[in-house]
């Protein structure tokens, strides 16, 4: 019944379909033989599937620091969850585009761990379709604007992963994505299971429950949720998600979603850009790509500890830099709890604190790359993220 009443919501939906931003229906609390399951369903189609991207934890937050930080600049994020199995580091083990730009490339060598149970699988997407489909079938083409492989696939060609043992006992929180048809329609549905479940439970809610002919399973063990109206859903205490797959509506005011930050441009050449600074202290840095981190003087940490945002649980050690003249230097090195440039928040930025009182702030690499895509405009002096 609870299928039944999320599909006959779609019903509604469907009528004006085609004129709306992506909808995304959850519930948190459906149930499928004995075992809780959040599940959270997509209608296919040009319009819902261009909000579909995917998004690097770069920094290595939480996943609540991640959400918080990414839906305060983000406008109508409908939900995110696991996009794939990385590395280590949080890199994608296999293929990853977004926007079209391959960031690393499909994989299909042989190794441990679930990524490489084969048959693994891929989620691509294109201007007006989703597909699911076994990482040696992909074909990896121009018109493919988001794709990422991940495994092993659950339901391959309406059968459940011949790998997989009813009687199993690896049991663990699992996530997953698979493509069912509902009256001519298609859907992507996005699953994590509330409590520890094998991959053949996993794959039998896809296949019989939900009626997909393929499907994927995403993470296990670090499977974390977000949608408005659910919350932030993680089964672990501060869980790191490496990679997100995320929905996002049109911007509620219907207004450019990117944001335009005025700059002045020095006679040396280089930007200054306003930085809020903890909440507290407002001031200009020096836009530097080539800094690795942001750096601040002397007298900007001791103001701040001063104020109370920063703590000594906010250090984290030293670090030695090299500058562009050969010099080196030892710096403290702490974090940042927040830095706002224009309307754009980053949280938990990692800072050192620079020898000279007069040494210029650098806004370097660790803020930069979590900007996302962004281009400056040298006759306006603005930076413009997309």
């Amino acid at each position: 019944m609870r299928l039944f009443n999320i599909l006959l919501w779609f019903s509604f939906l469907i009528i004006s379909f085609e004129n709306i931003a992506a909808q995304v229906k959850c519930d948190a609390k459906f149930q499928y033989d004995n075992v809780s399951y959040t599940v959270c369903i997509m209608p296919i189609g040009p319009v819902s599937i261009s909000g579909i991207s995917l998004v690097q934890n770069k920094a290595g937050l939480s996943h609540s620091d991640f959400i918080g930080e990414y839906i305060t600049n983000n406008d109508s994020v409908m939900f995110a969850t696991n996009a794939c199995i990385g590395d280590g580091n949080g890199a994608p083990l296999g293929l990853f585009i977004n926007g079209g730009q391959e960031i690393s490339g499909i994989n299909l060598s042989d190794g441990g761990g679930n990524f490489f149970l084969k048959p693994n699988g891929a989620l691509l997407v294109t201007d007006s379709n989703v597909v699911i489909v076994e990482s040696s079938k992909a074909k990896i083409t121009s018109s493919i604007k988001v794709g990422m492989q991940s495994g092993p696939m659950l339901v391959i060609d309406d059968q459940i992963h011949s790998g997989f043992d009813v009687n199993s006992k690896n049991k663990n929180i699992r996530s997953g994505v698979g493509i069912y048809s509902e009256k001519g329609k298609q859907y992507l549905a996005f699953c994590k299971s509330n409590e520890p479940v094998s991959f053949y439970q996993f794959a039998s809610l896809f296949k019989n429950k939900f009626k997909c002919i393929n499907a994927l399973c995403l993470e296990s063990a670090g499977s974390a949720m977000y949608s408005p109206s659910l919350g932030i859903i993680s089964p672990i205490s501060g869980n790191t998600v490496g990679n997100y797959i995320t929905v996002k509506g049109r911007s509620r005011n219907n207004s450019s979603s990117k944001k335009i930050i005025q700059m002045t441009k020095s006679p040396g050449g280089t930007y200054d850009i306003p930085v809020e600074v903890n909440g507290v202290l407002k001031i200009s840095f020096i836009f530097d790509s080539g800094a690795s981190d942001v750096s601040i003087s002397p007298d900007v940490a001791l103001t701040l500890i001063k104020t109370g945002t920063i703590r000594q649980s906010d250090f984290i050690g030293t670090q030695q830099y090299t500058f562009a003249n050969g010099s080196t230097a030892t710096s403290q090195v702490f974090i940042l709890q927040e830095i706002k440039i224009g309307g754009y928040v980053i949280k938990k930025v990692r800072t050192s604190i620079s020898n000279s009182i007069d040494a210029p702030m650098l806004l370097g690499q660790s803020v930069l790359q979590r900007l996302g895509r962004f281009t400056i405009d040298n006759n306006n002096h603005t930076l413009i993220i997309d």
